[in-house]
């Protein structure tokens, strides 16, 4: 089985090697395992060429990331956070995949902050859950605040 694994974050932050423990975890499991994300290329991992932009890297980043991933095929992919699954959204034309898309938490929603950065956010939410196979969420509170503030979000 091949297996993708593509990521906005750098290897320095907690999302960062969350990815790289889990890449280095499949890569003993015999399956086929590569990864793509911003900085430190190892034997699972390709960095992809991307420009900062200052304060709008994280909603940059999937665009750079989609150019990527646009012509590469596999069986599984798995986005570490909503930004990378949000990288599926400039492929065209569209094609099929199976996408598990990890939900960390809900705290941009719990504290919410008008402008740019929580409606880009919300946006990649709502991709991430109506493209994504599975989401992943990490712990029965993250489930339970994003069932919440998605339903409240819904019915507004």
């Amino acid at each position: 089985m091949k297996i993708e694994l593509i990521s906005c974050m750098n290897k320095k932050c907690g999302i960062g090697r969350y990815t790289d423990e889990l890449g280095n975890y499949l890569s003993t499991t015999g399956h086929a395992v590569h990864g793509y994300r911003k900085d430190d290329e190892n034997e699972v991992f390709e960095v992809y060429p991307y420009r900062s932009f200052r304060n709008l890297r994280h909603y940059i980043a999937p665009y750079y990331l989609a150019k990527v991933i646009k012509n590469k095929n596999a069986d599984i992919w798995h986005a570490d956070y909503v930004d990378a699954a949000s990288s599926f959204f400039w492929h065209s034309p569209k094609r099929t995949y199976s996408l598990f898309t990890n939900v960390h938490d809900a705290i941009p929603f719990i504290y919410s902050v008008s402008g740019l950065a929580f409606e880009v956010y919300k946006r990649q939410l709502a991709f991430a859950a109506s493209h994504s196979y599975k989401l992943i969420v990490v712990s029965e509170t993250s489930k339970r605040d994003l069932v919440e503030y998605r339903s409240e979000e819904h019915t507004s």
